[in-house]
């Protein structure tokens, strides 16, 4: 995966991919489970927030 022509670390990228999927899976989780709906803004928030 390439973030563009940035100088981001390649730990910073592999952070924020890993923080990403954990938002989603959060999502996912809470949407089968507790029937909360998915929403991508939530997933975003979350991502930021743990980041």
């Amino acid at each position: 995966m390439t973030f563009g022509d940035t100088s981001i670390s390649k730990r910073t990228q592999t952070l924020v991919v890993a923080f990403t999927i954990y938002a989603i899976w959060g999502a996912h989780w809470a949407s089968v489970m507790d029937e909360q709906p998915f929403l991508s803004g939530v997933i975003a928030v979350k991502t930021l927030v743990a980041y």
